[in-house]
């Protein structure tokens, strides 16, 4: 009998200090896990992406062309009238074949002092749009924002754009 109640008590402390360990493990994953992402996230925000640029427009050097494209059309002073970018490319990777729409360019810069650079006057193009954005919505009217801040909008009368809010 007592070698029973030994067994007993040798097999609750074991189980105490499993979920004691167990508890420590899932404390340390918790904060391995918002460590990660909180990583993840510092590493997206160098990023933007185009939507709806025609296919082909970089040529065959998308890097080229955006490190000098992006600074022109967006009219942003920037050393040597470039900006340094570490990738961009479209996606996904292969064009269907009988698809009308452009795929979308991913670009990740250099600094992130160019990405707030880039978003400030394209913020202040699409907030521009905001009202009248309400305005339809409260309407139940179709839109779309298109690039490079083109407000598109669909109703009986067919589609309209507009490049400006006024």
């Amino acid at each position: 009998m007592d070698e029973a109640e030994q067994r007993i008590s040798d097999t609750e402390d074991s189980v105490s200090q499993l979920l004691a360990k167990l508890e420590r493990t899932e404390t340390r994953l918790t904060e391995a896990i918002t460590r990660l992402e909180d990583q993840e996230n510092r590493s997206r925000r160098n990023n933007i992406k185009i939507i709806n640029l025609p296919e082909h427009t970089e040529g065959t050097n998308a890097r080229d062309f955006f490190e000098s494209w992006l600074p022109k059309v967006l009219k942003l002073t920037v050393k040597n009238d470039r900006l340094k970018l570490d990738r961009c490319h479209r996606g996904p990777a292969h064009l269907q074949n009988n698809s009308t729409r452009s795929r979308t360019v991913y670009i990740r810069l250099h600094n992130f002092a160019d990405q707030q650079l880039i978003m400030k006057p394209v913020g202040k193009k699409l907030r521009e749009f905001l009202e009248a954005k309400t305005s339809l919505r409260d309407l139940g009217i179709r839109y779309q924002m298109l690039y490079p801040a083109v407000l598109r909008v669909t109703d009986d009368g067919g589609v309209r754009h507009f490049r400006s809010a006024k």
